[in-house]
């Protein structure tokens, strides 16, 4: 069994959430280098991928889910259509179906990558989600935050990335995948309820991210920055890591510890361990 190196003390955020009832949930932040991969895993009811990081990195998320025999995925979720979040799919098509994709609607950056990722939006069951919309896969409940429906169209594409909010009982977890700078500010004024245990930082940690005022107002015990390690040395900023050590948040980028893995029991309690 994996050893425990840190634990991470559940509390109640929302009065009368229901607890699980089923198996513990785990959750990998997936080392794809500059990039984003997270995978929930409830054994025997959920399997859902949010982003499948870049292509030269797909090894790491195939070798994940071989370990774990995966071969379906209820859930396909690509927040952004930059290639760094969904790139990645090429690499484990061959090994795992999916049941639902769902994205922002947004066309994608890639040539002929995005061309075939449009012929599998084809084939499976497919949707546009934006912000009102929600689903449950096992005992996970996934909430989409931003973009609101009337987003007007603008050139920063990271205004209309997918923004979620995942619920295991009383956990929490805010995921802010590619949302930064502008998109982040609006979303600040229109959600006023983002309190989460854990905070996937946006951007990969870019400077205009994880602002002053997000922490404050997430109030997270954890933060994960998913980010390279020789491409963009800028990634994650200097000010956003401590803005975010500041305020006494426990910090983890899978550039620096791999792939980091999260198990998530029924009544909220999360324990980090070590792969």
């Amino acid at each position: 069994m994996s050893r425990m190196f840190f634990i991470v003390a559940a509390i109640c955020l929302a009065a009368g959430n229901a607890l699980a009832a089923g198996e513990p949930l785990d959750i990998y932040f997936v080392d794809v280098g500059h990039g984003n991969a997270t995978l929930f895993y409830q054994p025997g009811q959920c399997a859902m991928l949010v982003d499948a990081g870049p292509a030269e990195q797909g090894e790491n998320l195939r070798g994940l889910l071989e370990k774990y025999k995966i071969k379906t995925l209820d859930y396909m979720v690509v927040t952004s259509p930059a290639p760094e979040y969904y790139f990645g799919l090429n690499i484990i098509l061959s090994d795992v179906a999916i049941k639902e994709l769902s994205d922002n609607g947004d066309p994608g950056r890639g040539g002929d990558a995005f061309a075939a990722y449009r012929q599998l939006q084809e084939r499976i069951p497919y949707s546009v989600v934006a912000a009102g919309d929600s689903w449950q896969c096992g005992d996970v409940k996934v909430r989409v935050l931003n973009p609101p429906v009337d987003i007007a169209d603008s050139p920063d594409k990271r205004t209309r990335a997918l923004a979620l909010m995942i619920s295991f009982g009383r956990f929490r977890m805010l995921m802010m995948n590619d949302l930064a700078g502008r998109g982040e500010r609006e979303l600040l004024a229109r959600q006023p309820d983002l309190q989460a245990t854990v905070l996937t930082v946006g951007n990969h940690g870019a400077a205009d991210s994880t602002s002053s005022k997000l922490l404050a107002q997430v109030a997270p015990r954890m933060a994960v920055i998913s980010a390279g390690r020789d491409r963009r040395p800028d990634f994650p900023s200097d000010s956003v890591v401590s803005r975010i050590e500041a305020a006494g948040i426990h910090l983890y980028n899978t550039s620096q510890s791999g792939t980091i893995h999260l198990k998530v029991q029924p009544d909220g309690n999360a324990r980090l361990l070590r792969q």
